[in-house]
């Protein structure tokens, strides 16, 4: 038997993400106003996933079995520098306490999330973001004279930006 999946949504995403999902997904828009807490709620229970994927540290209240992801608990740390610390810390709160596995990109992510919120690492595991296939070690190089920093990752005061370039300027010394 093949997988079927359920996209939830508050707004259609775009057919250039959802083409490449086949007839093997369907998607599901749901009103904006009540999203999680009302909606999400009523559409996962009454539809009954054998699981759900909490995709973005939110979970709507579900006996279903949930796997949890989160990229990391900055927002403990930095949450002034998150328009939406309060809730992203809510709702990393809830998804620990009930996701029966949690999904994390780094063993750093890791650590901090045991240490934060005391989840026994046996229930964490780590996947690192898969590159596309054009960034092989088979494939083209880039072969320059001057040295470089790739730095792949969103431009947030969290990721220490200022630091990587101040680094790359003593390395290039």
């Amino acid at each position: 038997k093949r997988n079927q999946y359920v996209l939830y949504s508050f707004a259609p995403l775009p057919k250039t993400i959802t083409s490449h999902f086949g007839s093997r997904v369907r998607m599901k828009v749901l009103p904006r106003l009540g999203y999680m807490r009302v909606w999400m709620k009523l559409a996962v229970n009454m539809n009954g996933p054998d699981v759900f994927i909490a995709a973005s540290q939110a979970m709507p209240e579900t006996a279903i079995p949930t796997l949890g992801f989160m990229y990391d608990a900055a927002f403990n740390e930095f949450g002034q520098l998150y328009s939406n610390a309060d809730r992203l810390k809510t709702n990393t709160r809830d998804l620990v306490a009930r996701a029966r596995h949690i999904l994390t990109i780094s063993n750093a992510s890791k650590d901090e999330i045991v240490k934060q919120y005391s989840v026994d690492e046996r229930n964490i595991s780590v996947y690192y973001p898969a590159a596309n296939k054009d960034f092989s070690p088979h494939g083209a190089k880039y072969i320059d004279n001057k040295p470089y920093f790739l730095y792949v990752g969103a431009l947030k005061q969290t990721k220490n930006i200022a630091k990587l370039v101040v680094a790359f300027s003593k390395f290039n010394q």
